[in-house]
């Protein structure tokens, strides 16, 4: 079965699944969201061939400061949005 048209606007994809970035449209108030999950810190463990399991998850936050994590992504997008003008 052919593919159907491309969709009109940014793909991402992430974990193998394309997610359609168009949801954020004139109409709505927000226009970019970041929502960063235990399986994105299981994936980064993996990825750095260290042990993934719900354990080391949960160690990982518990060292891991998400308040300035927070922060700092705070920071960064106001630094490209102002980059932006």
């Amino acid at each position: 079965m052919p593919a159907g048209p491309a969709p009109a606007g940014p793909i991402l994809e992430k974990q193998g699944k394309e997610i359609d970035m168009t949801r954020h449209r004139k109409d709505r108030e927000t226009f970019a969201e970041i929502i960063w999950t235990r399986e994105d810190i299981r994936q980064l463990l993996e990825d750095n061939d260290l042990e993934s399991s719900e354990e080391a998850v949960d160690r990982f936050l518990e060292k891991f400061d998400v308040r300035r994590f927070e922060e700092a992504c705070i920071e960064d997008g106001w630094e490209r949005l102002s980059r932006a003008l």
